[in-house]
């Protein structure tokens, strides 16, 4: 570690207009939650599977079960949170439907709830 000599300067950061489109949020939170998804995978699913390969098949089929209850727990979680929001706001409905600001929201609610999730418990 080093003393910093200089005071910290904060600058404006501005997001480019392209970055707030409707599709180019969607696009983000479909990343978002592939990442977290396969960041449990290698996190969690992983180190149970290597550690059981000597066992039997009643072994391995123990494992799988784990690794399906980890994505229902953690993603599930996740997933059900935001749907749980979408039905507070009215925002479960087809997307033909939603007037832009909603369409613009319930995707705002669901890429903050995934960068959140991979921020806040992956640490990434």
């Amino acid at each position: 570690m080093v003393k910093n000599s200089e005071p910290f300067i904060g600058r404006a950061r501005f997001t480019p207009s392209l970055s707030c489109t409707v599709e180019r949020m969607q696009h983000d939170a479909q990343q978002a939650k592939a990442m977290a998804i396969k960041l449990e995978s290698d996190l969690f699913v992983a180190p149970i599977q290597d550690a059981d390969e000597d066992m039997d098949n009643k072994m391995e089929g123990m494992v799988k079960d784990n690794a399906n209850e980890l994505e229902e727990g953690a993603s599930g979680h996740v997933t059900a949170r935001i749907e749980h929001l979408w039905e507070q706001k009215g925002l479960n409905k087809a997307e033909a439907e939603l007037s832009i600001g909603e369409a613009t929201e319930k995707v705002r609610i669901e890429l903050d709830h995934w960068l959140s999730y991979l921020r806040n418990a992956l640490h990434t």
